[in-house]
């Protein structure tokens, strides 16, 4: 959407969605079905999982992993990775719970 930016060497899957005002990093990757919310930004070098979300404001520093199935809070920081199935809020992120593949984001 408006003002996203994909940079170089940077894969995305099959159906994602970066709305207004994101940002992904050089050299990263983006499973299918990912969604970054308005106003996020990764560094360079990421892997984000299948069906996994970004919400609002959230940051990514470089070189993280973040697995499948995963939701980052909004306004939070993530500077270690991110396992799959997580529900993760804060600055810095941590997981506050498991989810179930499939289960609603909101």
């Amino acid at each position: 959407m408006t003002d996203s930016v994909v940079n170089s060497d940077t894969l995305s899957g099959e159906h994602c969605v970066l709305y207004p005002n994101t940002s992904v990093g050089h050299d990263s990757e983006l499973g299918s079905f990912v969604t970054l919310a308005p106003n996020t930004a990764t560094g360079g070098n990421i892997h984000i999982g299948n069906y996994s979300v970004i919400s609002i404001g959230a940051n990514i520093i470089h070189s993280r992993m973040i697995g499948e199935h995963t939701i980052i809070g909004a306004g939070s920081t993530v500077i270690s990775d991110i396992y799959s199935f997580q529900v993760t809020y804060g600055t810095p992120a941590r997981a506050i719970r498991t989810r179930e593949a499939g289960e609603r984001c909101l």
